[in-house]
């Protein structure tokens, strides 16, 4: 049985991790960690500095938090739903 919080927070840092600890989901979240740690990285090295417009920046940080949440939510109900079976 894993703990839902620990799960959520998994999804929230490393989006699909979560889903891959809890043993549901092994493809959609291999899929969707290799895309986070590929769009981090992207970012971070990307020639489209940020700083010449920074309606782009505040925009993809939004996007950003609203993804993990999403993750750490998805993660936390189905760990919770896995306890009660």
């Amino acid at each position: 049985m894993k703990n839902p919080v620990v799960i959520a927070l998994l999804n929230f840092f490393l989006p699909g991790l979560g889903y891959i600890v809890l043993g549901r989901e092994k493809v959609f979240g291999a899929l969707a960690l290799i895309g986070s740690v590929a769009g981090w990285v992207w970012s971070f090295t990307s020639v489209l500095p940020f700083e010449e417009d920074s309606t782009v920046a505040i925009i993809a940080a939004l996007l950003t938090v609203f993804y993990a949440i999403a993750f750490a939510y998805d993660g936390y109900m189905l760990a919770k739903e896995e306890q009660l079976v």
